[in-house]
């Protein structure tokens, strides 16, 4: 717990804002004021009711960039701490509320799409526009994001953004620092600054790249525009395929990639991995998953690239319509959610996912290096379902 620095108590913060936004979007009931004391980082406590950190003040809901200038600017004079928020998808403790009487300042409200623009391929949207209903819109007219993180049903455009987000079709279409032409975002003192939605800029440093995954910290985000694909569905190759180890997996995946090749997914499941996902045809071995799209011609070029370093190699294919399957199921939504906290009242277990970014030749000693230790130092290592 951090003791607040503010020059006024909680319920003169709860009152000015009132003043400031309006009754309606102010909130202050408890069950929701300690649902926003933390993000799903802690969601195993949380879904017993225990909530053992600060308790924000108040939740406050912008439906403007101006409102959230005026409360930044309100909460900066007053020296209040502030954590904003749009989707809480977050898994990482980045929205835990850790100071005392801090605002949450909610983003979700302005979820206006605000141009989808083909000739120049760009769709801006607010920062509480769903990652999902952007895609649906997109998709209507032929294209798509190509951002497709697991929280996509959930997580907006805003927090998708200041956390720096990643995508499962990032081996072709990046990162959302890679698709983010410009943006609107507001600063502690209540200045509201646009970086403008052009391909380049002459001069550096990149300034998209200060706030492209702030974490909150800097700045609030209020709007983004996004790079748009067309988007060819009916073109789409899955392939599966099992491998005795980990190291030949890796290597298979290098060699497609290295080759100048750019398959959407792109990923080798452990035997332990594999073995919850793709228990139904795993056989104890490794999986290695592709999948490419886009033109035909890239995607059938891809897809005969990925066969010929397969055959390089020992290996079992896989149905590609299980791999479709396995991928047309990857996204949490609600109902994923849902079904998640009810498995951890009934079974008492949980999981969590963390990534980790590596060079080639780091990749397999990272892993072997934290299975190893996980296996030998964790005193509990036999209760955990993935070893």
């Amino acid at each position: 717990m951090v003791k607040s620095m503010a020059n006024l108590n909680r319920e003169e913060i709860v009152s000015e804002l009132k003043d400031m936004v309006g009754n309606d979007n102010v909130r202050t009931d408890k069950k929701a004021l300690c649902e926003a004391s933390v993000d799903r980082f802690r969601k195993y406590t949380s879904v017993y009711g225990i909530f053992d950190g600060p308790i924000p003040a108040v939740i406050v809901n912008a439906s403007s960039a101006q409102q959230v200038a005026d409360v930044l600017a309100f909460a900066n004079e007053h020296r209040i701490n502030i954590v904003p928020r749009t989707g809480r998808t977050s898994t990482e403790g980045g929205l835990e509320t850790v100071v005392e009487d801090t605002i949450v300042l909610d983003g979700s409200s302005m979820d206006e799409i605000v141009s989808i623009d083909p000739l120049n391929m760009q769709a801006t949207a607010q920062c509480g526009v769903p990652l999902q209903v952007l895609e649906d819109a997109l998709r209507e007219q032929g294209f798509t994001t190509g951002h497709s993180p697991q929280s996509k049903p959930i997580a907006q455009m805003g927090g998708l953004t200041a956390t720096r987000s990643i995508g499962q079709l990032s081996t072709l279409y990046g990162g959302i620092e890679d698709m983010v032409i410009g943006l609107e975002a507001v600063f502690p003192d209540g200045t509201i600054s646009r970086i403008k939605n052009v391909p380049r800029r002459a001069a550096g440093p990149d300034i998209r790249h200060i706030i492209i995954g702030n974490e909150g910290a800097l700045c609030f985000i209020t709007e983004v525009t996004v790079k748009i694909f067309k988007h060819m569905p009916e073109n789409n190759q899955f392939h599966g395929y099992l491998v005795d180890d980990m190291d030949t997996g890796i290597a298979i995946l290098r060699e497609v990639v290295t080759n100048g090749f750019r398959p959407s997914v792109c990923r080798v499941y452990s035997e332990e991995d594999a073995n919850q996902h793709f228990s139904h045809f795993s056989k104890n071995k490794c999986v290695v998953v592709f999948m490419s799209e886009g033109p035909k011609g890239i995607v059938d070029a891809t897809s005969t690239e990925i066969e010929r370093v397969i055959e390089l190699h020992t290996h079992e294919k896989v149905d590609s319509t299980l791999i479709e399957v396995w991928f047309d199921n990857l996204n949490w939504g609600l109902d994923k959610i849902l079904e998640e906290q009810a498995t951890m009242v009934r079974d008492r277990r949980l999981g969590y996912t963390t990534e980790v970014s590596a060079n080639w030749s780091q990749v397999s000693k990272i892993y072997n290096a934290v299975m190893n230790r996980i296996r030998i130092e964790y005193p509990y290592a036999a209760d955990l379902t993935l070893l």
